[in-house]
C-alpha cells in the first residue's frame, strides 16, 4: 500500500549547520523496516457525446494506461522504465476506443517514465508527447487529454533510543530537512508554458505508550512555468517522537506530465538534514539493511540539551517562539507559531514549526 497522501505542509527554510564529528553511526538492537516503491503509469481522459443516451451530452472517459511497478524491502528498488504510445494516423472506423482518443487517428500520445529508489533518495523523470497526424508535437489535441506520473517513495521505521538523559515514553522532536531537485527541459514543448510538475512529500506517523496517534505531514513542489524555481529548494519540519517508541517517516516523489512536457526530476528527493537532540542515538530501518547516516544528508545533534529544535513542549504549543533564537555553532533561526491540528485521546494531529532563513548579515 503507498502511504498516505500528505494533506498539509508548512514550508521552511534554513541555515546550513555543521555536521559535528562525535555523531557515529550507531550499533543496533532491534531490527526496524524499511520498503521502497518505484512506478511508471498513465491516463487518458477522452470527452464521450451521445445523442441517444437522455442526459448524457457530454461527459469523460478515463482510460488507464499500461505501466510498470516495482516494490523492495531491500536498500534500493530495481530501475523501472516504461515507455508507451498510442500512434496517429491510423485507418479509423474499426477500433472504437482508438477512434474515441485519437479523434479518429487526428492525434497521437506517448510517454517514457523512470523511477527509482535508492536507499533515501527518490528519482523520477517523465516525458509525454502529443502530436498530430503530422507527427508535430501540440499542446491541444481536440476531446482528448493524457497524463503520465513517475513516482517513487519510501517508508523507513525510526527510533530514537532512550538513555540516562531521555527517559523511556518521554517526548522530543527532531528537524528534518527535505530537498527536491530537478528542471523542466523545453526540448518536448511546443509552447512556452511547460505542463509538467513536481512534488516530493513526507509523512511521519507513530502511536506511543499511551495509545494515542500522531502524524505530521509536509511537503515541497514546483511546476514547469513557476517563475521562482531555481532547480533545488529545502523545506524543513519539526517533528514530535517519544524516546524508545519506533516511529514511520515515509518519503514520495511524483513527476507528472500532461500531453507534451519534460519533467526531469532524477537529480534526486531526498533527506536533506536531520537534527537529532543532544544526547541521542538514530536508528532506522535502513541502517539495519547496512545504509549509512550519510544517507540521510547532514545528521547532527543539537549542541545542548535545551536546543528549541530538539525539545517538545505541549504546554507552550510545542515550543513555538516568536523572536529570533540562537542556535548552537553560530546558527540562527526565527521561529514563529506553531499549531496542533486535533487534540484527541485516541487521535492527536500535529504540525510543525515554520522557520525562515535569515540573511547572512543577520547571522
Amino acid at each position: 500500500m503507498k502511504p498516505t497522501t500528505p494533506r498539509r505542509f508548512l514550508s521552511v527554510l534554513l541555515l546550513s549547520a555543521p555536521l559535528l564529528p562525535w555523531v557515529s553511526t550507531p550499533s543496533h538492537a532491534a531490527v526496524l523496516s524499511y520498503n521502497s516503491w518505484a512506478q511508471v503509469y498513465g491516463y487518458a481522459y477522452a470527452t464521450l457525446q451521445s445523442t441517444l443516451i437522455p442526459g448524457l451530452n457530454a461527459s469523460q472517459v478515463q482510460f488507464t494506461l499500461p505501466g510498470d511497478y516495482q516494490y523492495n524491502s531491500g536498500t534500493a528498488t530495481p530501475l523501472v522504465r516504461y515507455a508507451f504510445s498510442i500512434d496517429a494516423g491510423l485507418p479509423s472506423g474499426t477500433d472504437l476506443a482508438y477512434d474515441l482518443l485519437t479523434t479518429q487517428g487526428q492525434f497521437g500520445f506517448s510517454y517514457v517514465g523512470s523511477a527509482q529508489v535508492l536507499g533515501s533518495s527518490l528519482k523520477t523523470k517523465i516525458d509525454t508527447v502529443a502530436v498530430d497526424a503530422s507527427g508535430a508535437a501540440v499542446d491541444s489535441t481536440g476531446g482528448t487529454s493524457f497524463n503520465a506520473s513517475a513516482y517513487a517513495s519510501w517508508s523507513d521505521q525510526w527510533l530514537i533510543k532512550a538513555n540516562a538523559r531521555h527517559a523511556a515514553g518521554s517526548y522530543g522532536a527532531i528537524l528534518v530537512g527535505i530537498q527536491l531537485d530537478g528542471s523542466f527541459p523545453s526540448t518536448l514543448n511546443p509552447s512556452p508554458d511547460a505542463q509538467g510538475s513536481a512534488a516530493l512529500s513526507a509523512y511521519a506517523n507513530f502511536t506511543d505508550s499511551a495509545g494515542v496517534s500522531y502524524q505530521s505531514s509536509f511537503s515541497v513542489s514546483t511546476y514547469g512555468s513557476d517563475p521562482a524555481w531555481t532547480g533545488s529548494k529545502v523545506t524543513f519540519k519539526k517533528l514530535l517522537f517519544q524516546y524508545g517508541t519506533p516511529f514511520y517517516l515515509s518519503l514520495s516523489q511524483n513527476a507528472y506530465g500532461y500531453n507534451t512536457s519534460s519533467v526531469d526530476f532524477f537529480n534526486t528527493g531526498k533527506i536533506e538534514s536531520v537534527e537529532l537532540p543532544f544526547d541521542a542515538e538514530l536508528e532506522t530501518g535502513l541502517l539495519d539493511l547496512g545504509g549509512t547516516l550519510a544517507d540521510y544528508g547532514r545528521v547532527f545533534n543539537s549542541a545542548t540539551a535545551d536546543a528549541e529544535n530538539t525539545n517538545w513542549d505541549f504546554g507552550n504549543n510545542g515550543g513555538g517562539f516568536s523572536t529570533n533564537v540562537p542556535e548552537p555553532e553560530g546558527l540562527a533561526l526565527a521561529l514563529a507559531g506553531l499549531s496542533l491540528l486535533a487534540i484527541r485521546r485516541r487521535h492527536l494531529a500535529w504540525v510543525g514549526l515554520p522557520i525562515q532563513r535569515l540573511q547572512a548579515s543577520q547571522a
